[in-house]
């Protein structure tokens, strides 16, 4: 007990894919193996580089499945291989935290166990967990991934589709709770969407939503904010790289001539999420998403039920910036990329700003934009040699070499996996042709604690 009065207590996980090397595991940790080190070495949970730490939780607020794995659990003891949708986990109660760990629960890190980990409390259509999970469990068979540039590429194209093939197997499966059935569906649907499969996630999640309806399950309401989220999405979703004409300003919904190639789904997500606040009026998030809806479609304010208007005035600005029209794809600069980081600068000494992007994509590689002069840019990307640069949250330029010309820093693996930067040193060529290359000694290597 904890002078706050609370009941938690430190917890540490492994989570691996099958029951067999779960019970391996079980073996090796009642026979004296270091948790810790197992779980760097074997865990495919976020929290394996923390040697499988959660933080301090009450075990009340976990999943009821490890809820009862837990009763009883003294200190220094592991539990037998518990199923999750993620795979099979083993944890085990410390008398106190490791040194130097934070107080309270990693919420990232406790996600996957504790009850609010799972659907009725997350809007979340993107898949990105459960898809890092997949390709993080793949990553562990590629021997010396963290310096090959190709490994999460490829982890992420085989793991992905294996962990999609598992999910919709245990799914499928006869005779388990129908809140754990509930959880496999939409954590299928999350997979899926984070493939770019939206039309096959809806399916798993009106799937999901019927069969928490039908068995009376918390769940069902929380399902449709999901539902009503993903057809909110699935209804702005545009192929902008094909489009002509388009007034790239007015792009987002709350913008008057928003584009909605989809009122069918407008609709739908309309009244999932009137249902929602029929149940639940003060839910400001909702209200907000209800109002976006109606913008979509073209019909804010005057369709919005008064009672969960709000009002265009409490978004209006005292000052006048004027408007920014996305002319990218104009001017050469036509890539769709996701989170990542951005240069401009001058790599080729010729007196104009040129621009290299990267992204977190393992798939992706980087790209360079050579500035004409004239306000368009050409991809030079393969002649610069970054077409096998894989990856980068974020891009660095500085001159470390000092021979004048700008070079740049790949910085990789975020919070997610360790990953090898890459300092990429700009040749100096002639003007308007800058290449790049990995000189030998200078990669710089991150490797797992």
């Amino acid at each position: 007990m904890h002078g706050d009065g609370s009941n938690a207590v430190p917890i540490r996980i492994i989570v691996v894919p099958s029951q067999q090397e779960a019970d391996a595991l079980v073996d090796q940790l009642r026979k004296g193996a270091d948790f810790a080190h197992l779980a760097r070495e074997k865990s495919v949970d976020s929290t394996a580089s923390d040697g499988g730490y959660v933080g301090e939780m009450d075990p009340t607020s976990l999943r009821a499945e490890l809820k009862e794995a837990m009763i009883g659990l003294r200190p220094g003891v592991v539990t037998n291989p518990v199923k999750l949708p993620a795979g099979y986990a083993i944890l085990e109660v410390l008398d106190k935290p490791p040194a130097g760990a934070a107080i309270g629960p990693n919420s990232t890190g406790a996600l996957p166990i504790a009850a609010r980990g799972t659907v009725r409390y997350s809007t979340q259509i993107s898949g990105y967990a459960e898809t890092l999970l997949a390709q993080r469990e793949q990553l562990r068979s590629i021997a010396g991934w963290e310096q090959n540039l190709h490994a999460g590429c490829e982890a992420y194209q085989e793991g992905v589709p294996r962990a999609v093939d598992r999910v919709r197997a245990m799914a499928a499966e006869a005779g388990q709770p129908m809140d754990q059935k509930v959880f496999e569906i939409y954590t299928l649907g999350q997979m899926l969407a984070s493939n770019g499969k939206m039309d096959e996630a809806i399916q798993q999640w009106e799937s999901a939503h019927e069969t928490a309806t039908a068995n009376a399950l918390p769940v069902a309401q929380r399902l449709q904010v999901v539902l009503g989220t993903a057809y909110l999405q699935r209804a702005s979703i545009n192929d902008f790289t094909t489009e002509h004409g388009i007034d790239r300003s007015r792009l987002f919904p709350a913008m008057p001539g928003a584009l909605h190639p989809r009122p069918a789904d407008v609709q739908k997500a309309i009244g999932f999420f009137l249902d929602v606040l029929h149940q639940d009026p003060t839910n400001l998030e909702i209200r907000w998403l209800l109002n976006v809806c109606y913008m979509t479609a073209g019909t804010y304010p005057d369709k919005v039920p008064p009672e969960f208007l709000l009002s265009a005035d409490k978004f209006s600005s005292k000052q006048d910036i004027g408007r920014f029209l996305d002319i990218a794809p104009e001017v050469g600069i036509n890539i769709s990329t996701a989170a990542g980081g951005i240069i401009v600068d001058d790599f080729d000494n010729d007196g104009l700003l040129d621009i290299v992007t990267s992204q977190i994509d393992d798939c992706a590689p980087l790209h360079f934009f050579h500035n004409n002069g004239n306000g368009t840019f050409s991809d030079r990307t393969e002649a610069a040699g970054l077409a096998n640069q894989f990856g980068g949250l974020n891009i660095i330029q500085a001159d470390y070499n000092n021979d004048g010309c700008v070079d740049i820093l790949v910085l990789r693996g975020g919070w997610e996996f360790p990953r090898r930067l890459s300092l990429l040193r700009n040749n100096c060529s002639p003007m308007g042709k800058p290449s790049f290359e990995n000189p030998q000694g200078t990669v710089i290597a991150v490797v797992p604690n």
